[in-house]
């Protein structure tokens, strides 16, 4: 009997040590499928992240244009970036049969918030400065063209822009000292400008 009882107790104990066995397999395997996941889930985490950065990394820039001058249809106009001038000119129309565009880089990059002025012949016959030309032939300010404007000293192409736009806006120019009210033209710009310039 006693005989019989420990058998019992043995095999008890021997069941009772497998089922831990088992629930501790159960348990560490749960684990690791667990972090499986948590990892499977972080990388697609990561890759969309990724992903929606290079979409938003890949969306056009938008340039917005005033074209002005010389074309059939002047305005506002928008651009994705990498556009360029020749491009600019056949969205407004293309240009007028008055138009000239000699002086003009038509394979130049639009930039945001560019002023884009035709000129026509009569202002190009009227202002066009020739090299070995006399030094002290001046140029005007109400008809000069912004690649003749660029002549000046100080006055970059986004400058000459500005006076053109200045004048477009409030008027012919009534004193060459009133080309200091043209946003970044001050008295030292204008003293070195002063003797090349007219009205």
């Amino acid at each position: 009997m006693i005989k019989l009882w420990i058998n019992s107790y043995s095999t008890l104990i021997k069941t009772g040590v497998i089922g831990i066995f088992f629930v501790i397999m159960i348990f560490f395997l749960s684990n690791i499928f667990e972090g499986e996941e948590n990892k499977i889930g972080e990388v697609q985490l990561i890759t969309e992240q990724k992903l929606e950065s290079t979409e938003i990394e890949s969306e056009p820039t938008e340039l917005i244009i005033d074209v002005k001058g010389a074309v059939k249809s002047p305005g506002i106009y928008s651009f994705e970036d990498g556009t360029r001038i020749y491009q600019a000119i056949e969205k407004a129309g293309g240009v007028t049969e008055e138009a000239n565009t000699e002086t003009i880089n038509l394979a130049q990059l639009l930039t945001d918030q560019m002023l884009l002025y035709i000129p026509n012949q009569e202002e190009i016959n009227e202002n066009t400065i020739f090299e070995g030309e006399a030094s002290d032939q001046k140029i005007s300010l109400n008809r000069a063209t912004a690649t003749e404007l660029t002549a000046l000293p100080g006055i970059g192409e986004k400058k000459a822009n500005q006076i053109i736009q200045y004048r477009e806006e409030v008027g012919s120019f009534k004193t060459i000292e009133e080309i200091m009210n043209v946003t970044g033209i001050g008295d030292k710009t204008f003293e070195a400008i002063k003797e090349m310039i007219s009205l």
